[in-house]
C-alpha cells in the first residue's frame, strides 16, 4: 500500500501532478490543502474512475485526467 500524508500542503506554486499508480494511494484529507493552483492531476487512463471513487482523491475528482503513460 502506498500512502500519501501532507506533502502538498501550501504548495501554492503547485499546478500538476502525476501519479503512476494503478491503485489509488491512500491519503489524508488536507494533502493539497492551500494548493489553490492545482490545475490537473494525471493518473494512468484505466484508473480514473477507482480514483474519483477513493476516499478523498472523490474531492479532487474535478481535476483528474487520465494519461497513457
Amino acid at each position: 500500500m502506498i500512502e500519501i500524508y501532507d506533502c502538498f500542503q501550501r504548495c501554492t506554486s503547485l499546478k500538476v501532478v502525476t501519479v503512476k499508480s494503478a491503485v489509488p494511494p491512500t491519503l489524508t484529507d488536507d494533502i493539497f490543502d492551500d494548493s489553490s493552483n492545482l490545475q490537473t492531476i494525471y493518473l494512468p487512463s484505466g484508473s480514473t474512475s477507482a480514483y474519483k471513487n477513493a476516499k478523498y482523491w472523490y474531492k479532487y475528482s474535478n481535476k483528474i485526467v487520465g494519461k497513457t503513460f
